[in-house]
């Protein structure tokens, strides 16, 4: 759980009833994640670059998160179904930030852990951006 919270603070995630700081998180984008958004544009999926990289598609779902927070140019409809993004979107703002599985319970099986980390992300940035 402490790890979970201290990634949480350095993503800029606040805990409980605080909301997420205005400043932008500075997150230095690793050598994997900087190959990944490589792969991204130029056209790849998420499937051809796990395979081409010899990693796990949650691995390069992960990249794209923090490429997402980093303020990359990550175009969400790529990844996450656009009819999708709104349910996930009102579930965060109900339920909250902190944890996913109460987010994945409320929606159910049509969604994925790594549609809700994506969409997170965006909120994330998005909230930095209004303040």
């Amino acid at each position: 759980m402490k790890e979970i919270i201290a990634y949480a603070q350095q993503i800029g995630l606040e805990i409980g009833e605080r909301t997420i700081p205005a400043k932008k998180v500075s997150i230095n984008k690793t050598r994997t994640e900087y190959d990944t958004l490589e792969l991204l544009r130029q056209g790849l999926t998420v499937a051809e670059i796990a395979k081409r990289r010899d990693l796990a598609m949650s691995t390069i779902y992960y990249h794209i998160e923090q490429l997402i927070l980093a303020e990359e140019d990550i175009i969400l409809d790529k990844f996450v179904p656009k009819e999708k993004q709104p349910a996930i979107r009102r579930a965060f703002i109900q339920i909250g930030w902190e944890k996913l599985k109460p987010i994945k319970e409320a929606l159910g099986d049509d969604f994925s852990y790594e549609e809700l980390r994506l969409v997170r992300a965006k909120l994330m940035v998005e909230k930095r951006q209004r303040s």
